[in-house]
């Protein structure tokens, strides 16, 4: 037989199962329902049936007989579908049900893909349920101002960038609560403004935000799964954040003001189930204490693994346990005089704690061993006190034995419940550094209450993301849906000669089952105070991007929401270029503007932005922030926005986190910041695909092709299909036979709107923390072309003129010059690209500011 059927057995070997001759397993191929705005479905297989043989019914260790023990039916077992030797099917098999006829035996068995296993291990876990020790920091001046130094990469900023601090207005604490002003405001020229050096502002005053590439690797990390993605690698994903400690008061979540939360109570399992350990002299064997939900058992702080029986240190300082079981002999006539001793140990991994070169005993817990003695209870309660750990190590109970004798292969103890507890030996952490002090933050209790699984869907749907399992296993590669079929990248396959001319087949439009209008949107602001506002004007969200079908066949309105705020932004009081979002509820009986936001919001890292308070960016301010008691004076301040940068000024430079062009508030303030890019949510990951949804001249194409197994292994999603003189992706194969040749049927849709993979600008982050205003005047003497037109500067056919800059090399937001006084700028309207460099620049002011250009 041509294919077989191999899984992975408990050995770690390869078993090949038996099946019928020429039955067929029938897989439908279709990993994106291209017609389906909110679908995104991975391979997956049909019920089949295998016979009864000697093999299989060893494998499934005979459960066709009512009383058999040994094979668990609800759990997964890696498979592989061959043919002629080439895989063409990895994923899972799942035992459904045996049919038995007298002595005639069958099993039905399902096998189903490795990213729809990836759901199933993620679906019950919430994002506060991760390890985020790693992140935990303290809150003062230096980690709060370190994380400004963020640049896109991996190396500078707080944590490497993942985690940053940005300016938002939140609210003011107004202290006493009868006071009409707060300590400060997000003003200048103002009394209480945060310019004057006796307003400064508290550290404590921000919240963390965190890259949402980081949020996902965490996901994927917790699930056994890799992820790769040229799409999160690329700077634009990078440069995306969301914030956190969204909890509607000031500062970040604490668990101060309520008891240590640093503690944990763990069950071994209890008989007949308790865990059996065979002598092995002086080999010490790891004890499994992962029961929490099904006793009493706790973990608060959820750094408890109970995969691994491990849990992760949060802070430093020290830890004190107890074990609480009882250690007796498997069966009464195999005594063995043998010692035995509990220790601790611990490693920078979970799993390396089953490794003996990774993990080390924890100081203060080398087992002190004791003779076991086959006559008592053997009741245990040893005490682990004062052990010095560090943040990030993950600890094991372990056992040891010293035996006299090893003659006895069955011979060994089993840990379970003491006579005073029935639930399983005990685990416990009953002392502990203070779970949270009143300046660390505990990056767990700052994520909202949102599963890992939701997560991971509201990415996927936001960026139109195709998500495919990749020939490594457990490794799943996600890409832009016009990234993946992007016809720079896709290959081109002739499907004539497969096509049977002589079964009919369908020629039909696809915009039947479409609706009328799709409405993309964030949630509702509630009280947040600027999005309130154009939410009462416009009874949409900030940001919504409205698609209305020119049908009149169509009906229907679909609202496609996603779990983040709006983020509107605004001037502060007396200026007209600091930019900020609002983000607090203003309270109209009182006049104040209070905390409020409990919701989360997704965001650009904008960079550093320079203090200047006037839109010509002439005004040179500043602002000051508190490091201990006193005041520091910045010249820069933490720029996020839902735009990626609010100084450059071509368009197509700019990326937006709206789903639609949307005027913002500090439009009548400031004209001069370009606000309105096609480089939108919709736009650049919707646009062609809607345009081929909706196009008059879309067609599908349903016909049957005759497929053999090794070509379905071949077929690939982003393939482009040549028939009829035309272009088409496939929509979806139909009942694809591993087994057998068969005429299959395909559907195919018509490429209209071809797909490119388009890279967003990112933020540009060339402006350090507190970096010093450029000089004013010119003060550099260079050379460039020169011209009112663009396409001379392009084609370096200008003329090349002697001008002066105030930076060198000449980069965005730098000022031209005709002579070294500086008293001469160029004109508004002229085209500039020096001779040492490769990016024109276009003058959009009579200051001569510089903006960066595309030919």
């Amino acid at each position: 037989m041509e294919t077989t059927l191999l899984v992975l057995g408990d050995n770690n070997q390869w078993i090949q199962l038996d099946l019928y001759e020429n039955l067929s397993i029938n897989v439908i191929i279709q990993e994106t329902d291209i017609t389906d705005i909110e679908a995104r479905r991975s391979p997956y297989s049909k019920t089949f049936a295998i016979p009864g043989t000697k093999n299989n019914n060893d494998f499934f260790e005979h459960f066709y007989e009512v009383n058999a023990i040994g094979y668990d039916p609800l759990t997964r077992r890696q498979c592989v579908v061959q043919y002629r030797g080439s895989d063409i099917f990895k994923g899972f098999l799942r035992l459904n049900a045996v049919t038995r006829v007298k002595d005639m035996i069958e099993y039905e068995v399902y096998i189903l893909s490795e990213i729809t296993d990836f759901s199933s291990l993620v679906q019950d876990k919430n994002l506060k349920e991760l390890s985020w020790v790693e992140y935990n920091h303290i809150q003062n001046y230096d980690t709060v101002t370190l994380s400004w130094a963020a640049d896109g990469g991996d190396v500078n900023g707080l944590f490497g960038g993942k985690v940053i601090y940005p300016m938002i207005h939140y609210g003011y604490d107004y202290q006493p609560a009868s006071a009409t002003t707060p300590t400060f405001n997000f003003a200048v020229n103002d009394p209480k403004g945060i310019n004057l050096s006796g307003n400064s502002m508290p550290p404590t005053y921000f919240k963390p935000a965190m890259r949402v590439r980081t949020i996902l690797d965490k996901i994927f990390d917790s699930s056994g799964y890799e992820i790769v993605s040229n799409f999160f690698d690329s700077e634009y994903f990078k440069a995306i954040y969301i914030d956190l400690a969204a909890n509607s008061r000031l500062g970040v979540e604490t668990a101060s003001a309520r008891t240590n939360q640093n503690i944990f109570r763990v069950y071994g399992n209890p008989l007949p189930l308790a865990q059996e350990f065979f002598y092995a002299n002086g080999v010490t064997q790891k004890i499994t204490m992962g029961r929490i939900s099904s006793t009493d058992g706790y973990d608060p702080s959820f750094n408890f693994n109970e995969t691994h029986s491990a849990y992760q240190i949060p802070y430093s300082g020290q830890y004190s346990f107890e074990f609480k079981g009882k250690i007796n002999q498997r069966y009464s006539n195999n005594y063995v005089s043998t010692y035995y001793g509990l220790s601790i140990f611990k490693a920078s991994r979970p799993q390396d704690l089953t490794d003996p070169t990774k993990r080390t005993v924890v100081t203060g817990t080398t087992d002190g061993l004791v003779a076991f003695n086959y006559l008592n209870a053997n009741n245990q309660r040893i005490f682990f006190n004062n052990c010095q750990l560090n943040a990030g190590d993950w600890v094991g109970l372990f056992i040891r034995f010293n035996t006299s004798s090893s003659s006895n292969k069955n011979a060994g103890l089993w840990v379970g419940p003491t006579d005073w507890i029935g639930q399983g030996a005990r685990w416990d952490l009953y002392d502990s550094p203070t779970f949270v002090a009143n300046n660390i933050v505990d990056m767990k209790l700052q994520f909202p209450e949102i599963s890992c699984l939701d997560f991971v869907k509201a990415i996927v749907k936001m960026f139109n993301l195709v998500v495919v399992q990749t020939d490594s296993t457990k490794t799943i590669r996600m890409e832009p849906l016009n990234w993946y079929y992007a016809q720079n990248f896709a290959k081109t396959v002739d499907y004539s000669q497969w096509f049977d001319e002589n079964s009919p087949y369908k020629i039909e439009p696809v915009n039947f089952q479409l609706q009328k209008e799709y409405n993309f949107k964030y949630l509702p602001a509630e009280d947040e105070h600027l999005g309130k506002i154009y939410e009462d004007e416009f009874e949409l969200p900030f940001g919504t991007k409205r698609f209305v079908a020119t049908s009149d066949i169509l009906t229907g309105t679909v609202d496609l929401e996603f779990p983040f705020r709006p983020f509107p932004s605004d001037v502060m009081s007396g200026s007209t270029n600091l930019v900020i979002p609002m983000v607090f509820k203003y309270d109209v009986a009182t006049g104040k503007e209070i905390p409020y936001s409990n919701k989360n919001h997704i965001f650009f890292w904008c960079g550093n932005r320079y203090f200047y308070t006037d839109e010509l960016k002439t005004q040179q301010s500043s602002w000051w922030i508190t490091s201990g008691g006193t005041p520091v004076e910045w010249n820069t301040y933490p720029c996020v926005n839902h735009l990626s940068s609010l100084d450059k000024q071509d368009p197509e430079l700019i990326s937006d986190m709206n789903f639609d062009k949307t005027a913002d508030f500090y439009d009548e303030e400031n004209n001069v910041i370009q606000q309105f890019t096609s480089n939108n949510i919709f736009q650049l990951w919707y646009g062609d695909y809607f345009n081929n949804l909706y196009s008059p001249e879309t067609r599908r194409v349903s016909a049957k092709f005759i497929m053999e197994p090794i070509f379905i292994s071949q077929i690939d999603l982003t393939d482009k299909v040549w028939l009829k003189d035309t272009l088409f992706q496939i929509e979806k194969v139909n009942e694809a036979d591993l087994v057998n040749w068969k005429l299959t049927d395909v559907s195919l849709i018509k490429l209209v709107t071809p797909y490119n993979k388009f890279v967003p600008p990112a933020p540009d982050y060339s402006i350090t923390p507190n970096e010093a205003y450029p000089a004013s005047g010119a003060t550099f003497a260079i050379t460039g072309f020169v011209s009112s037109q663009q396409s001379e500067v392009c084609n370096n056919t200008a003329t090349i003129t002697n001008v002066w800059s105030s930076q060198n090399p000449v980069v965005d937001g730098t000022f031209l010059y005709y002579n070294s006084l500086g008293t001469s700028a160029f004109t508004q309207g002229t085209f500039f690209k020096q001779t040492t460099g490769a990016t024109p620049y276009v003058v959009i002011n009579n200051l001569g500011l510089a903006s960066e250009d595309q030919c």
